[in-house]
């Protein structure tokens, strides 16, 4: 039996489900859309599958869709995996759009999920997703949340044929958390409150995305010291306003006490295909904690150091490290009072 269910969405419009079964709330991580048997799929052609249907309530311009996977972390094998998507005007003749490999969850609280097919020029009332496989689950296949970013059916008209201006975001404000967190702010668009925040490491050509929460977003897990550039759009009715864009950069995270200013550090060489010497100058004694991070935070050794004053030439040994990019985080026992120093290791 075919049931309907909700989903959020970024318009604003009818649209329902179409599946073999549900569960109540498909936008909350631990309760997706599953279905654990396998039914006839609208698309007589494909048998009987795990699908899910979305009816559009008319037919539309589709453009680009965002997606999360199922992300409880006892049931990521759920997840959909290889994906057949369709699209039909009237539910009898459909077209296929292509397939696509959707990402595992993560099962991890903060899941920003990935960017779905874009059928960017598409005409459709129905979409068609349906898993050709999983990611394990003998049994089960499901989803947690779609959202669709549909094009005007007529050029600066909504269905209606009410003109619809799509305000952008006026200006952007950057605050620092720490080294490798970065709060993007920014005055929420009335009455629109999704955003769509883009951004990318300056040089490279691959945008990560994701969705503001009304005014603001907390971007993790950055490369500290390294230059991002962005990108903050509002989600309207049918369209995405013109994007305002901008750079930040990620610095050393000291504090303005003497006692760190006055303290000098120094690598070499720089970059390393060994060991790396480090100068260390400061006007008293001390026992210094460090640590040598890798740019996702994660420690990969640690230990300490007794400096007797004055300079003093010490040794680090990096071992197998591959190459990379890796910081130096030193600290005298409080760790909101550390100063950090990136090393590069290159190849023998």
């Amino acid at each position: 039996m075919k049931n309907i269910i909700l989903i959020i969405v970024v318009l604003l419009l009818p649209l329902s489900i179409w599946a073999q079964c549900f569960e109540a709330d498909a936008s909350i991580w631990n309760n997706p859309w599953v279905s654990c048997s396998k039914s006839r799929n609208p698309i007589s052609g494909y048998g009987n599958t795990h699908w899910i249907q979305y009816d559009l309530g008319q037919v539309r311009r589709l453009s680009k869709t965002w997606i999360w996977n199922t992300n409880d972390p006892s049931k990521l094998s759920q997840g959909f995996r290889s994906v057949k998507i369709d699209y039909s005007s009237d539910g009898y003749q459909w077209q296929s759009w292509g397939e696509m490999i959707f990402p595992q969850g993560t099962g991890e609280a903060v899941y920003s999920g990935f960017p779905g097919p874009d059928m960017v020029g598409v005409k459709a009332r129905y979409v068609v997703f349906t898993a050709l496989d999983n990611y394990g689950n003998p049994s089960c296949a499901g989803l947690t949340e779609v959202k669709f970013n549909l094009l005007p059916n007529a050029q600066g008209t909504t269905d209606d044929g009410l003109y619809e201006y799509c305000e952008p975001v006026v200006d952007v404000e950057t605050e620092d958390i720490d080294e490798t967190t970065v709060e993007l702010l920014w005055d929420a668009v009335n009455p629109y409150e999704d955003y769509l925040v883009e951004y990318r490491l300056v040089g490279t050509t691959d945008w990560k995305s994701d969705f503001g929460d009304y005014d603001h977003l907390i971007i993790e897990n950055l490369i500290p010291f390294e230059t991002y550039e962005y990108r903050v759009s509002t989600i309207c009715l049918t369209e995405l306003a013109p994007a305002v864009t901008g750079q930040f950069s990620l610095g050393d995270v000291t504090t303005s006490t003497s006692e760190l200013v006055e303290r000098e550090v120094h690598i070499f060489p720089n970059p390393t295909r060994g060991p790396v010497g480090i100068d260390l100058s400061s006007s008293h004694q001390e026992r210094l904690h460090y640590n040598l991070v890798s740019p996702m935070s994660q420690v990969l050794k640690a230990g300490y150091i007794d400096h007797l004053g004055g300079t003093e030439r010490l040794r680090l040994d990096l071992g197998d490290l591959p190459n990379g990019v890796y910081y130096l985080q030193l600290h005298s026992g409080n760790q909101n009072e550390v100063l950090s120093k990136r090393i590069v290791k290159i190849s023998n």
